[in-house]
């Protein structure tokens, strides 16, 4: 069994098991990518734009660089994510692609 687990100041804040390698790596690349479209979409962020369009576009495009599958497993889940939370400003289309 392989961990994913993030301390802070002493405190365990996360400690996700994972049976496999690859399910630990799409852990781990999937947090690293979204970092870097979060702060790619920080400095570059559209005026009247929801930040995240602009933001979960680049993560998904970050991780299919690195694995299509882990891309496709990341943009269902944040469909689900825009489900329960729309984007906020009217502009189509109201889920990713």
């Amino acid at each position: 069994m392989l961990y994913f687990v993030v301390v802070e100041r002493g405190a365990e804040l996360v400690h996700e098991p994972y049976p496999r390698l690859d399910q630990l790596l799409e852990r781990i690349f999937s947090a690293v990518t979204s970092e870097m479209a979060s702060t790619f979409e920080a400095r570059n962020r559209r005026s009247g734009e929801d930040f995240r369009r602009q933001m979960f576009a680049l993560n998904i495009a970050y991780l299919s660089k690195l694995n299509p599958d882990w891309a496709a497993r990341e943009r269902l889940r944040l469909n689900e994510v825009l489900r329960a939370h729309p984007f906020t400003d009217g502009l189509d289309p109201p889920n990713l692609p």
